[in-house]
């Protein structure tokens, strides 16, 4: 091709036409300024594409990290939730209390958490949004929002009623908020407290002291559980807001399994995996036999995240929360992280 155009060059100069040349050369002229304009806009859309590739895949991290900020609160609010119970419990029937757990209930009420951080921070100060995007820019301002609200939310935390048992001379026991096993302390040491320093706390839970106590620490929790309401809220907007943004957008998780006693394997060292579902990878389902005992959600075939709950054969699915209590059989389990529940649908009897 190049020689044919020499020749085509050559010719036309031989033959002295100048304005047939002129015409030719600009016509190769036209033709590299062309392909240099192609080559500059197929350049172009392969940046775009990088970028683009590359924020969705921040926004997938993000996502992610909304995810499981959304776990956590949901987590904690049910943590204020069963010590207002607790209250409850122990303002209007103590005596119905078993009396060597009394001195934990007592202090474990006043436990909770002063404030959240998020690792969204991390993430968000290396998004590269495109500043004449409106939808962008847009996008930009809801997860900034979303970062300094959860960032600067403070949580109650005055302690009302430990003051009044370390006068009265009890000792502390190391517990863990939202780790009470449903109000059993079953990983407790029942020996901590002596039979003089249980009768202490029966008297003390009936005096006017303990009973301010109890009714301040629980507005302070019923406060709490409004914030936490509000930022759960928050919470799902940023999501919603990504997800009509990036409607592919897809939770970082590894894998959903089982894991338990109450498994078909009956240990709490080997998984039975469940399978996305969804291009999401929020929805998450599998046939599985079971036997009776106890079971749990977890993701990456470790416990960093973990989800339990308090009904069977459907509830709500809570991070770090109890093991769940099932029953033998052949089920169709569905795990679904947008609306944080199980279902276990009996299918039939157990396969051997």
């Amino acid at each position: 091709m190049i020689k044919s155009f020499r020749k085509l060059r050559a010719g036309l100069l031989k033959q002295k036409q100048i304005s047939r040349y002129v015409l030719y050369a600009l016509g190769e002229i036209a033709l590299v300024i062309i392909g240099i304009l192609i080559a500059i806009q197929v350049d172009n859309w392969n940046n775009e594409r990088k970028e683009k590739n590359q924020l969705h895949a921040t926004l997938d991290q993000v996502y992610t990290v909304f995810d499981r900020d959304l776990d956590r609160l949901i987590a904690l609010k049910q943590g204020y939730i069963e010590q207002v119970s607790m209250i409850d419990s122990v303002s209007s029937n103590p005596q119905k209390i078993n009396p060597s757990l009394l001195p934990f209930m007592l202090y474990y009420i006043d436990l909770g958490y002063g404030s959240l951080t998020t690792e969204a921070s991390n993430i968000v100060k290396n998004m590269n949004f495109d500043p004449e995007d409106v939808k962008q820019r847009n996008l930009a301002k809801a997860i900034s929002e979303y970062e300094r609200n959860f960032l600067i939310t403070t949580y109650f935390v005055k302690k009302y009623i430990t003051p009044v048992l370390e006068q009265a001379n009890l000792p502390e026991p190391s517990l863990i908020f939202q780790a009470s096993n449903q109000n059993n302390f079953q990983n407790i040491d029942l020996n901590f407290f002596n039979n003089q320093e249980i009768r202490v706390a029966q008297e003390l839970v009936l005096s006017p002291q303990i009973q301010r106590a109890l009714k301040s620490s629980r507005n302070q929790k019923m406060r709490n559980i409004e914030i936490l309401d509000f930022n759960i809220g928050i919470i799902k907007a940023k999501k919603l807001a990504v997800k009509e943004y990036y409607p592919q957008v897809t939770l970082l998780y590894r894998s959903i399994s089982l894991i338990g006693g109450g498994t078909e394997l009956n240990d709490w060292e080997t998984d039975v995996d469940l399978q996305s579902t969804d291009s999401g990878k929020e929805i998450w389902e599998a046939d599985v036999n079971l036997r009776d005992g106890f079971i749990k959600f977890r993701e990456g075939h470790d416990w960093t995240l973990n989800w339990g709950g308090k009904q069977f054969p459907q509830g709500d699915a809570t991070w770090y929360s109890d093991n769940i209590k099932v029953q033998e059989g052949r089920y169709h389990v569905i795990f679904n992280l947008k609306d944080r529940t199980y279902q276990f649908t009996k299918i039939g009897p157990k396969q051997n």
